[in-house]
């Protein structure tokens, strides 16, 4: 055997790695953005599920005393209905009532206030009304 034969390099390219980063890159560009929208509606969701969740006690307050509850605590002859949310990261619970009527809101905190433009505020009536609409169809 000559001792001038080419021999098959084993390795990669710095061709072959650059089109690996770009590919990746490629990916990631268009992943990121997608898992920032799911962790948002997700966010978002937890949050309708606590005002639902929480509209439920106001109602069983209302059967029990004859009233809406007026805060958060436990003390019922207070008024008060016994709620510990578990969105307070992403949102703040709040309840707005007379006794007779309710207006529960659950207001974008952080990083959800930033990335959820159209839903910072998403609130629900004793009458169910849901606002904005399109913040509890999504």
């Amino acid at each position: 055997m000559n001792s001038t034969s080419t021999e098959k390099s084993k390795g990669f390219t710095l061709i072959e790695l650059m089109i690996v980063v770009a590919i990746i890159a490629l990916l990631a560009a268009i992943a990121i953005p997608s898992y920032r929208d799911f962790v948002v509606r997700s966010n978002r969701t937890e949050a309708k599920v606590a005002l639902t969740e929480l509209a439920n006690l106001l109602e069983k307050h209302y059967s029990e005393m004859g009233s809406y509850a007026t805060d958060f605590g436990d003390d019922k002859a207070a008024g008060e209905v016994n709620y510990r949310d578990a969105t307070d990261k992403y949102y703040e619970l709040e309840i707005d009532s007379d006794g007779s009527t309710y207006t529960l809101t659950a207001t974008a905190l952080n990083k959800q206030f930033d990335d959820d433009e159209d839903c910072q505020e998403i609130t629900l009536s004793h009458l169910g009304v849901r606002t904005p609409a399109e913040c509890w169809s999504k």
